[in-house]
């Protein structure tokens, strides 16, 4: 029987800080008074039909032609040549899905029909995709601080339920974050 792929528990706790933390800042970006930073950034907006309930989706395309989607409930990454992964908000468990490319409405985390990694093909997308994902959140929010300023981030996070990360960090926490799990699955594929 197959294996799931699990990241060291070190990784998994930071990555559900930094990551609760990104979904919840990203929240905040969304419904800024003087507009939205999301579309700002490059991201294009995707709400659910009237009716519909469900997640607002922000889609875009990577420098290198991944497709990165948020929805407050986390992340998608991939594309048809290494596949796709998800990650939830509060579970820092990256799991494969299905879907290759995202075309059609996806509103909810269930219609992803995420699934732990199992396969040499699954994890050697992990490989690439996540800490492609990581590196992306820190050049975001590099650019919100070199656009907005230490204040602007600061204020959003001290509204946090859980003691906030240093804003002045956040950029470098996800590239080592980034760089960790590199490590890690370096470490696990040579197992």
């Amino acid at each position: 029987m197959a294996q799931t792929l699990a990241l060291p528990k070190e990784l998994t706790k930071r990555g559900e800080v930094l990551l609760n933390q990104q979904c919840w800042c990203w929240g905040k970006d969304i419904v800024r008074p003087e507009g939205n930073l999301l579309p700002e950034y490059g991201f294009e907006r995707e709400c659910p039909p009237e009716g519909k309930k469900g997640a607002t989706r922000y889609s875009r395309r990577l420098p290198s032609g991944e497709m990165l989607h948020l929805w407050g409930f986390g992340f998608w990454v991939g594309c048809p040549q290494h596949g796709a992964i998800y990650l939830n908000r509060f579970v820092f468990v990256p799991q494969t899905t299905p879907r290759k490319e995202i075309r059609t409405p996806v509103w909810e985390a269930s219609q992803l029909c995420a699934k732990p990694l199992l396969s040499v093909k699954e994890r050697a997308a992990m490989h690439w995709l996540l800490p492609l994902a990581l590196r992306e959140i820190s050049d975001y929010e590099r650019w919100v601080l070199k656009t907005f300023g230490k204040e602007y981030r600061h204020e959003i996070v001290q509204h946090l339920n859980k003691s906030p990360l240093d804003v002045s960090v956040i950029p470098d926490l996800w590239d080592a974050l980034a760089c960790d799990c590199e490590l890690a699955l370096l470490e696990m594929a040579a197992r």
